[in-house]
């Protein structure tokens, strides 16, 4: 795989995870809270109404990964004036980040066109 295939992999990889521990982190953990709660015999009033608020973000959570973990989705969001006004230094550091990747990248091609030889 090249290294831009093995980047993006890396990408989605970190989405799929978080997409996959969203939905305990936000269904399973309160749900276990009310049901044990209810167990002790504590009154959860109302209750319901809040687990079936958090069930509704569900969505929201998984975009908003793809969105924050997969770069080019991440450099659109971080290029907007709103996002510059609100979070000064965070799109500074992106564009920062990128130009090491970028060397980083270079020095590996740089490596590849002229390998080391294995003759002692």
């Amino acid at each position: 795989m090249s290294a831009k295939t093995c980047e993006i992999h890396r990408q989605l990889s970190k989405v799929l995870k978080y997409q996959a521990m969203v939905p305990f982190f936000i269904c399973v953990c309160p749900l276990s809270l009310v049901f044990l709660l209810s167990a002790i015999g504590t009154k959860t009033d109302g209750k319901g109404v809040i687990l079936t608020m958090l069930v509704s973000y569900l969505p929201v959570m998984n975009s908003l990964s793809t969105l924050l973990f997969v770069r080019q989705y991440r450099r659109i969001i971080t290029r907007t004036r709103i996002f510059k006004f609100l979070f000064p230094g965070r799109a500074n550091r992106d564009r920062i980040s990128d130009q090491r990747t970028s060397y980083i990248q270079d020095i590996k091609s740089m490596m590849s066109r002229y390998p080391i030889s294995q003759k002692f």
